[in-house]
């Protein structure tokens, strides 16, 4: 069973990929952030993900955060960079549910939805999955910064200049 959580206004959402690397600076950099009042937090739940090679968080903080600013502090706190990032241009895009966690453990809240997909969800299986069709709609499969290239070449692009510019 995969449970999917939509981030409410109070809440952030990690997936963190290396936690034997990243919770000591993970958990310092929360502590601090809640020491020095710049989050206002009631409540951390942590497990592990279906390869326990994830750890999933859900903070809840007792007063709300617009959804770009809960991003930047999911990727402060090492949450998953590319995830935190393509968070950021579902927001500004308005897409449905901009940030979302799909775990295999319940947290303490009532999941926004379920699904019995096997595996992980990548877009061959997101475009099937009815989770992702009811949360994301059109949306499920959205790739904003195309695959990676083979490439590790430097590119190199002649500009010309506009002849105002000369």
């Amino acid at each position: 069973m995969n449970y999917w959580y939509v981030a409410h206004p109070n809440e952030i959402l990690i997936d963190m990929d290396n936690p034997e690397r990243s919770i000591k600076h993970s958990m310092r950099r929360l502590n601090g952030a809640i020491e020095c009042f710049r989050l206002f937090v009631d409540k951390v739940e942590m497990h592990n993900s279906f390869s326990g090679k994830h750890l999933h968080f859900l903070i809840t903080l007792n007063r709300n955060m617009g959804s770009i600013e809960k991003s930047v502090w999911g990727i402060i706190l090492h949450s998953d960079i590319y995830r935190g990032c393509s968070n950021i241009m579902r927001s500004l895009r308005n897409h449905p549910s901009p940030d979302l966690l799909i775990t295999p453990s319940r947290f303490d809240r009532v999941p926004d939805s379920f699904c019995h997909c096997r595996g992980k969800h990548s877009a061959k299986i997101m475009k099937n999955c009815p989770a992702a069709s009811m949360l994301r709609g059109d949306y499920r499969v959205y790739g904003f910064f195309g695959k990676p290239s083979q490439s590790v070449e430097i590119p190199c692009y002649t500009v010309t200049p506009k002849t105002e510019d000369l």
